[in-house]
């Protein structure tokens, strides 16, 4: 029986941790894109139901779509924004009032570009 005793050296070690951990990463922004863009399609789809059902609580949704939106972009320069399909307004008591639906051409800015907490007083 002969045994292989190759070894790998510890750059070659290294090199693979590191590349699994980069893999893992990407998977990791891969499923995020898809969760944030799944929950906003699922509020969009039903807006005003969602936002009255929230109350005060509709611009926490916001402001966490934003945050995370803003997190992939500063990792993946690539990366697309979910695009708001209608008219909305933050109201200070932190309810979202949605408006008519926009053209796509006319769509509002990414959720991230939205959401400035000194817009926002509770």
């Amino acid at each position: 029986m002969i045994l292989n005793t190759i070894q790998k050296t510890q750059e070659e070690l290294n090199k693979e941790v590191a590349n699994e951990f980069v893999t893992y990463i990407n998977n990791v922004v891969k499923g995020t894109d898809n969760r944030i863009k799944g929950l906003a399609n699922m509020f969009w789809a039903n807006p005003a139901v969602i936002s009255e059902a929230l109350g005060s609580d509709a611009v926490k949704l916001f402001q966490l779509l934003g945050s995370l939106e803003g997190l992939l972009g500063a990792y993946d320069s690539d990366y697309a924004p979910f695009v708001v399909p209608y008219e909305y307004t933050i109201n200070q008591d932190g309810t979202v009032t949605i408006g008519d639906k926009v053209e796509e051409e006319d769509a509002n800015a990414p959720v991230d570009e939205i959401i400035n907490e000194e817009d926002i007083t509770m």
